[in-house]
């Protein structure tokens, strides 16, 4: 049996999927906020302990839809998404592996396989290429 691994679940505006790990050198809120691109939003999700992060301001800031994760939350959605737990006392934490897990057995492609984690800086340069088809 595999440890758990303690990752974000990132999904690109275009439906790329990663396991992003968490950086050390950064808090967990200007994680999301340097996925997102920005402050962030709270979308609820309430499946096996996960939510949902977006930009607040990606409508009025005219971000692509987020089909993938759309479909996750039942609500539409713009830009990249970031799926966290939380930690009990309002803050957030990576999220749930079940929650990575039952998505993965629902056929979601993540971007290395399952187990494979992305380092923050490699996952932006491959969903910036992706959203604007220019590598960074």
């Amino acid at each position: 049996m595999q440890t758990p691994k303690n990752d974000y679940l990132v999904i690109s505006q275009d439906g790329l999927c990663f396991r992003v790990k968490p950086s050390e050198d950064i808090s967990n809120l200007e994680f999301l906020q340097t996925i997102v691109g920005g402050l962030i939003e709270r979308v609820p999700v309430q499946l096996d302990g996960a939510d949902c992060f977006v930009n607040e301001e990606g409508l009025m800031k005219d971000f692509g839809h987020n089909i993938t994760a759309s479909i996750i939350c039942n609500h539409l959605l713009v830009g990249p998404a970031v799926f966290a737990g939380f930690d009990g006392e309002g803050g957030t934490t990576p999220c749930p592996e079940t929650f990575i897990t039952k998505l993965a057995d629902q056929g979601l492609a993540l971007q290395g396989g399952r187990d494979h984690s992305w380092e923050l800086k490699d996952a932006l340069k491959v969903i910036e290429e992706d959203t604007t088809g220019e590598y960074v």
